[in-house]
């Protein structure tokens, strides 16, 4: 069990990997022709530049949607996420999570640099216990 918050989108991810753990799930970013089905993810992650600052590059092809920089910050009691989307019109994103070991709650915020307008805003609490693990999401 992590002592550290961790980010918002890690909000859950205990709770869904309990339930879905012995599923194998196939990558939501893939090709699929009459006899072809492929797709390429890759994920760079750079940790600790500083104590507790890490940068983060993912890649999908053939979305390109999906693509994205982040730049995250994370100490015993809250993490801080911040990212990009590197397309024409990019989406950023802000988020926070606060709390302790077993429970954490956080907030993602997404503006929309094209129209200049709020995209999304999203919070949700996670509790996670050796024998418990729950989350809810807005």
């Amino acid at each position: 069990m992590n002592k550290q918050p961790g980010i918002y989108s890690d909000i859950g991810k205990n709770t869904t990997d309990l339930l879905y753990g012995d599923y194998i799930r196939q990558s939501p970013i893939h090709n699929r022709a009459s006899l072809l089905d492929c797709g390429l993810y890759f994920k760079c992650q750079v940790n600790d530049i500083v104590p507790g600052l890490s940068t983060l590059v993912k890649l999908s092809v053939p979305d390109q949607r999906s693509n994205k920089v982040e730049v995250q910050y994370m100490n015993n009691y809250f993490g801080v996420a911040t990212g990009i989307s590197l397309e024409k019109s990019p989406l950023l994103s802000l988020s926070g999570v606060t709390g302790i070991g077993f429970f954490s709650i956080g907030t993602e915020i997404s503006f929309d640099t094209a129209t200049k307008t709020l995209a999304e805003c999203s919070g949700g609490l996670s509790f996670d216990t050796d024998i418990l693990s729950a989350s809810l999401t807005l």
